[in-house]
């Protein structure tokens, strides 16, 4: 659990974990927090000695994550936000689902608006890899490593470790682990409750997450590439369209005072010529964004007549 700022969420999270009773540990990493998150965890040791608690300087979710891998000595590790929560039974269900069918990666389902109800029995929806990664590779599956239980081994063994300073850190992730998976695993339930909070990595928008996102996309392309998967360009883009719609969601009245706009824009525009994709689809993306915006319905006109 990467744990900065989180005070207002953080007992939530925990209470969810510990009312499991399986033999666990629970890494907490204090990533240079200035409330009292810390010290809400500290109490929280007290009453539970499977909590482990590292703090260092605030270095981001990837240097966190990172060092919760390291100071791991468990054979399969769920990866947890501090302002999200899981249903009390998920840890148990999961590691005796792994365990029993020796799967080395399970990729569940999170709700981020209604309440979960919890499962009783594991319902497998596919293991078949191709078909999994495919899912991954176009964001059918979600991208987020929260949703799923791995096996420490595919870290260790293929060196794989999450980008430091980087936003959208699972989309340069997840298709690595899943790529070195031996024997993957996509089921039915729902175990992940998602918080959006206002500061939240993936509800706002700055030019560092827009250089990310491109980057991310490029990634993917490049794996396609050298793997030689060239059948599998067509999930590449449909993961391309589901990004720009996302960003697009996000965008609020600043945007419409500088340049970002503007600039995220012109990125958009050349990412579609490098990987060549149909720019009609993106740019009805933009249309229905736009077009109660006089200014710069007009600039997006342009730009996309000039394509």
């Amino acid at each position: 659990i990467p744990v900065y700022n989180a005070s207002c969420y953080i007992r939530e999270c925990l209470d969810s974990i510990i009312s499991s009773k399986t033999n666990i540990e629970i890494i907490c990493i204090n990533d240079g927090s200035t409330d009292n998150s810390l010290d809400i965890i500290e109490n929280y040791r007290k009453k539970d000695q499977r909590i482990r608690i590292f703090s260092q300087t605030n270095q981001g979710l990837s240097s966190a994550r990172n060092k919760g891998i390291e100071l791991s000595l468990s054979d399969y590790l769920i990866f947890i936000d501090a302002d999200d929560y899981i249903t009390t039974n998920a840890i148990t269900l999961l590691t005796s689902f792994v365990r029993k069918n020796c799967f080395d990666i399970v990729l569940f389902n999170f709700s981020a608006h209604e309440p979960i109800e919890e499962s009783y029995e594991i319902e497998i929806e596919s293991t078949n890899k191709t078909r999994i990664l495919e899912g991954v590779l176009s964001m059918e599956i979600s991208t987020s490593v929260c949703y799923c239980i791995i096996s420490k081994k595919i870290f260790i063994e293929n060196r794989i470790k999450f980008p430091p300073k980087k936003y959208y850190e699972d989309a340069f992730t997840l298709h690595k682990i899943t790529h070195y998976s031996k024997s993957p695993c996509k089921i039915k339930n729902t175990f992940y409750f998602y918080r959006t909070t206002p500061g939240s990595i993936t509800n706002s928008t700055d030019i560092n997450k827009v250089d990310d996102l491109f980057l991310s996309i490029d990634v993917i392309y490049k794996y396609i590439e050298s793997k030689n998967y060239p059948e599998y360009s067509y999930l590449a883009e449909g993961r391309f369209c589901i990004f720009i719609n996302s960003i697009l969601k996000n965008i609020n009245q600043d945007w419409f005072n500088s340049d970002l706009l503007k600039y995220f824009l012109h990125k958009t525009i050349n990412a579609c010529k490098k990987y060549r994709i149909n720019i009609s689809i993106i740019y009805t993306f933009f249309y229905t964004t736009f077009k109660l915006n006089l200014n710069y319905f007009e600039i997006l006109s342009k730009t996309f007549g000039r394509f």
